[in-house]
């Protein structure tokens, strides 16, 4: 498919950057603080990601649950 359209690209690009995107998440965007992150041992690091991955999940799931972010 064209990648610069649909979901092409944006599977492109996670494919790509994904890991750094979770980082850049994880700092919410500021980039001075990937470092922390990138040191991290990788354990350590995928264990964080899926915490703040499911937490969010959570939260999403609780905000409908009570009526808010609707």
């Amino acid at each position: 498919g064209n990648e610069s359209k649909g979901n092409g690209a944006a599977d492109q690009f996670i494919n790509t950057y994904g890991w750094l995107y979770s980082i850049h998440g994880l700092t919410n965007g500021r980039r001075e603080l990937w470092d922390f992150y990138i040191n991290m041992n990788v354990i350590e690091l995928f264990n964080t990601m899926t915490f703040f991955k499911h937490m969010g999940i959570y939260e999403r799931q609780n905000e409908r649950k009570h009526g808010k972010g609707i």
